[in-house]
């Protein structure tokens, strides 16, 4: 049994006042006072019991949220009475007794604002409020509950603790009951998995992930780190929402700083109390294709077109798309952009199928133009999937039988984007073979390979223009650092690899003088070891690292 103190007087005219320093012993008394009418004061000391729902914080469902929630030392229950949207009652009442257990005892002060005076059946809301300001999912000031505060980003692993210390909890009693039985979870956690266009972030290191319903914004969590190559970052991070905020979620839409984060949540998306959801976002997927012209004058055809391709281009941006049924030349001025995006398959340029031809290409790439200009945009935005890369999608793509190509290049700024973790075969074998004017590789950020994926990607792009890659493929199978640990080659060490190695005559011909590689931590071992290896005189089987480049981490890597 809780009891209720007030601050005035006792029955009977014998005790007018109770002085603070007795409050010890008066809490000790096993008679229940009987409550009064407040006169000269608007505070009231209260004490009450909470007690745990079947289903609270940690029992969000699963193996791994099995331990059901106990009070912690430390706990707080803010209770208040609202009539309309006037607050008249508040307070903050202090675990006293229950620590470990599924009841708590708690006790405080209530304040009554305006002279109100509650009665037996006032009806009053608890909202418990953890342990210290960094586990507490409100802020208190000055006695009050002021703003909701949200975790920082914590890794998956630590799901558990989240729920349990970032729960919104609240359970409803009146005045005289005593008791706030069954306090309910009233939160959901959302698992975000982002990827970004990093060079857009304001800060390519951190970023502030948000839903936003509508006007409404739903969360927002900041300081989220951002992992990965520069042009396309990773972000992982939990959020937290209040169900009785906003539980339907069909408008919502994930943003990170100013870039949007792909489609709106499901349209029958609504979340459950106890429940988290993992949510896949990306905002590369609007970001079409584009050519940028570097100088006024220029033209830009497009060399496969066939009306069941369904090419379509657009100058404005993407705000309105005209076919691209017939070959012609598209003038563009200085700074003007083209946008583009298809529906084929893939867009393979090859002559021949395998062996050594590295993609050797037809006598004309995909793309052509009569003056310099930058690629950029989404890769993916030309193909029919949109998510997943074909086999052989940009096989020499970009190249030119037995000429050089002197018009690519890539903006560091804008840079183009190849965003697809999982590579398939020959996907961007030859990709820019001879590319001569090409200054800045586009960002490689897959961690799966495939078959000669990257197979003369970079072959004979020159000896003095290129002067940067970053790669993040991972795909060492051993703990040494022998060359057996890398299935990179097509030789005899790597015959599990099938048809070809993923770097095969990777950077052949290639030869930048001041240029740096960037690279996974598990490959720098791989660079380093590379001429010990295979000798630079070997022209066979290697990936073709450039002597004169310094190696790097890529995690050290944010601006190009």
């Amino acid at each position: 049994m809780v009891e209720i103190f007030n601050s005035m007087a006792m029955k009977g005219n014998c005790i007018k006042y109770i002085l603070l320093c007795l409050l010890p012993l008066v809490s000790c008394m096993k008679e229940t006072p009987e409550r009064v009418a407040v006169k000269s004061s608007n505070t009231i000391l209260y004490s009450v019991t909470a007690s745990q729902a079947p289903i609270t914080r940690v029992s969000t469902g699963g193996p791994d949220f099995a331990d059901g929630y106990v009070f912690e030392t430390g706990d707080k229950l803010y209770v208040e009475h609202r009539e309309g949207e006037t607050l008249k009652l508040y307070g903050v009442l202090d675990l006293v007794s229950g620590a470990g257990t599924a009841t708590g005892g708690f006790e405080g002060e209530l304040n009554c604002l305006d002279g109100f005076v509650p009665k037996d059946n006032t009806l009053l809301k608890a909202t418990l409020v953890g342990a210290g300001a960094a586990d507490g999912f409100f802020s208190i000031a000055n006695s009050v509950v002021t703003d909701v505060t949200y975790p920082a980003s914590v890794p998956y692993a630590a799901l558990p603790d989240l729920v349990r210390k970032y729960s919104y909890i609240t359970g409803t009693s009146s005045y005289d009951a005593k008791n706030f039985n069954n306090l309910t979870q009233q939160s959901v956690f959302l698992l975000f998995s982002l990827e970004v266009n990093r060079t857009k972030l304001d800060d390519p290191m951190v970023t502030t992930v948000s839903v936003k319903n509508n006007d409404y914004q739903v969360l927002a969590v900041t300081d989220v780190p951002v992992t990965g190559l520069t042009a396309v970052g990773h972000i992982e991070c939990p959020g937290v929402i209040p169900v009785s905020k906003n539980p339907d979620m069909q408008s919502a839409e994930v943003w990170a700083d100013n870039l949007k984060c792909g489609d709106p949540f499901a349209s029958d998306l609504s979340l459950d109390v106890n429940h988290y959801y993992s949510v896949k976002r990306s905002s590369l997927a609007t970001d079409w294709f584009r050519i940028k012209a570097t100088q006024d004058g220029t033209t830009v055809t497009f060399n496969y077109c066939k009306a069941d391709d369904k090419i379509k281009y657009s100058l404005d941006g993407g705000e309105s798309w005209t076919d691209y049924n017939t070959l012609k030349d598209i003038p563009l001025n200085k700074d003007q952009e083209i946008c583009f995006q298809g529906s084929k398959t893939n867009y393979k340029n090859a002559k021949a199928e395998g062996g050594n031809t590295y993609g050797a290409p037809s006598t004309k790439p995909i793309f052509q133009a009569n003056k310099k200009c930058f690629i950029a945009g989404n890769v993916m935005t030309l193909l029919k999937d949109r998510e997943n890369l074909s086999d052989e999608a940009f096989d020499g793509a970009f190249s030119k039988d037995g000429t050089n190509n002197t018009w690519l290049d890539i903006d560091p700024n804008d840079p183009l984007l190849l965003p697809a973790t999982t590579l398939t075969e020959r996907c961007y074998k030859g990709m820019f073979r001879r590319c001569t004017a090409l200054q800045y590789a586009p960002d490689l950020p897959a961690e799966i390979p495939a078959a000669e994926c990257y197979s003369g990607m970079f072959r004979q792009c020159g000896n003095d223009n290129l002067k940067r890659v970053a790669i993040f493929l991972k795909v060492k199978i051993g703990e040494g650092n022998e060359k057996n640990n890398y299935p990179f080659l097509s030789n005899a060490d790597h015959t599990n690899l099938g048809e070809g190695g993923y770097l095969d005559k990777w950077m052949d011909g290639t030869n930048p003088k001041n240029g740096t590689l960037y690279c996974h931590p598990e490959m720098n071992a791989y660079w380093t070891n590379f001429w010990t290896w295979w000798g630079s005189t070997d022209k066979n089987f290697f990936a073709n690292r450039p002597k004169d480049w310094s190696i790097n981490n890529w995690t050290t890597y944010i601006q190009p």
